[in-house]
C-alpha cells in the first residue's frame, strides 16, 4: 500500500482538525507532509531508542522527565479527552495535537521575515524542540551578518545541536533536524490538490 493510499482516510480528517484549530494556517499541505515525514501515515507507528517514546502518526514522544500529550493537554484543557500514552495511537487525536503544536510554535516565533521562514523554524522546533530554536536564534543575532529572523543561510547555519551521529541512527541531531524541514516540505508538494 502507497503512502498516498495510507494518507487518503485520513487527509479528511487532518482537514477537519486544520480548519478547526488552525483555520488560517499559510499552507496546509505542510501538515501532511509532516505526517508522511514522521509515520509515513501509519496510524500505529512506534519509535523507541534508550531515551524515548514515540507514537502514533505525529510521533508524540515520550521521556522519563517529558510527555509530549499531557504538555499538550495542559496547555489545552478540554481539546483532547481521555488521550494518553496508555492509548496514544487515536487518529483524530494525533492529527489534532500536530495542528495545534504547530500552530504554538508558530504562534511562540516572534519576528520572523516571512510566513515560510516562521514555518521553518516551527517545524525545527517541533523536531528538535523549541528551547534549541531559541538558542539557535540568540546565536545568530550575535553573529555579524546573520538575521534571527530568516530561516536559509541564517538560523539554518546557527545550529548548537551536535553533528556527531547518533548511535543506531548513522544521523547527528544536526543532520537530522536540518533534513526534517526540507524533508516535509518536499514530501507536501504531493498533497496538493488532494487536501
Amino acid at each position: 500500500m502507497s503512502v498516498i493510499d495510507l494518507a487518503m482516510p485520513l487527509l479528511p480528517v487532518l482537514k477537519q482538525e486544520q480548519v478547526t484549530y488552525w483555520n488560517d494556517h499559510p499552507n496546509p499541505t505542510l501538515l501532511a507532509g509532516q505526517v508522511e515525514q514522521e509515520s509515513g501515515w501509519k496510524v500505529n507507528a512506534t519509535l523507541k531508542t534508550d531515551r524515548e517514546f514515540g507514537a502514533g502518526l505525529a510521533q508524540f514522544t515520550k521521556t522519563a522527565t517529558f510527555d509530549a500529550i499531557e504538555e499538550l493537554k495542559k496547555n489545552h484543557p478540554n481539546v483532547f479527552g481521555d488521550w494518553s500514552f496508555k492509548n496514544p495511537y487515536t487518529p483524530r487525536y494525533q492529527l489534532r495535537g500536530l495542528v495545534v503544536y504547530m500552530h504554538d510554535l508558530s504562534s511562540d516565533i516572534r519576528g520572523a521575515a516571512t510566513p515560510d521562514d516562521n514555518y521553518r523554524m516551527a517545524l525545527s522546533a517541533y523536531n528538535g524542540g523549541i528551547g534549541g530554536l531559541r538558542k539557535e536564534r540568540l546565536k545568530c543575532s550575535m553573529l555579524p551578518s546573520c538575521n534571527p529572523n530568516i530561516w536559509f543561510g541564517n538560523v539554518e547555519l546557527s545550529s548548537v545541536k551536535s553533528r556527531k551521529a547518533f548511535k543506531g541512527y548513522g544521523q547527528s541531531p544536526y543532520d537530522i533536524n536540518r533534513g526534517y524541514i526540507t524533508l516535509v516540505y518536499s514530501r507536501a508538494k504531493k498533497y496538493e490538490g488532494l487536501y
